[in-house]
């Protein structure tokens, strides 16, 4: 199914909402995981509007070299795209049934 650009937009708008809420909490406070679980959502909003994965998420240094999300954007980045890339981890995956398809 296509979605309309005002569609994906709409959900892109409400998914970065919701990453500045969690963002706007007393800083002092903020875990560096809540952060990164906030700037993914503003990744997803991005990969809803059609980003590829490199504008979605940046740089690997965007995220830190040593850390788990910035290693992993490093392997993809230095991967060629004909390589097949490892299974996702079964928690990850969304079957159809989930999906609502």
């Amino acid at each position: 199914m296509d979605y309309t650009k005002e569609q994906t937009a709409a959900l892109a708008n409400v998914l970065c909402a919701k990453a500045k809420k969690v963002q706007d909490t007393d800083p002092d406070r903020l875990n560096p995981d809540v952060a990164d679980s906030a700037e993914c959502l503003r990744v997803l909003g991005r990969m809803v509007q059609g980003k590829s994965i490199h504008q979605a998420f940046g740089a690997p240094g965007d995220w830190g070299y040593g850390t788990p999300i910035g290693d992993a954007l490093s392997a993809l980045y230095k991967t060629p795209r004909a390589v097949a890339v490892p299974s996702v981890d079964p928690d990850c995956e969304i079957s159809d049934a989930d999906s609502g398809l």
